[in-house]
């Protein structure tokens, strides 16, 4: 999911949505995260998080890809990226690292 917001996060990693609005603060104030609005006139407005660059190069050098071009291919953001790009080699079933995917307790 290349965009997503707190609850549907919530909803994905079985956590509690104060945990994840929490953690998602802290990962934004790191810059691993960036924040975008996104509504329509006929929706609510909500808060979508994406990861940027900065989280991308970490993650990519966490899971020990040589760039984070091949960390991208691996885990493409869009079906379109899916489409155009292939993992190299021994790759896939590679998990994401904890820090992005896993909240911290308080």
């Amino acid at each position: 999911m290349p965009f997503v917001d707190s609850a549907e996060l919530a909803g994905v990693l079985g956590e509690p949505h104060a945990t994840v609005h929490r953690a998602l603060t802290g990962l934004l104030a790191d810059g691993i995260v960036g924040r975008v609005s996104h509504g329509t006139a006929h929706l609510p407005s909500s808060q979508r998080y994406y990861l940027t660059a900065k989280g991308v190069g970490e993650a990519a050098g966490i899971l020990g890809f040589d760039t984070p071009s091949d960390f991208v291919r691996a885990y493409p953001m869009s079906r379109e990226l899916a489409g155009a790009a292939h993992p190299p080699d021994g790759l896939s079933g590679r998990r994401l690292p904890s820090r992005l995917v896993t909240l911290p307790r308080h």
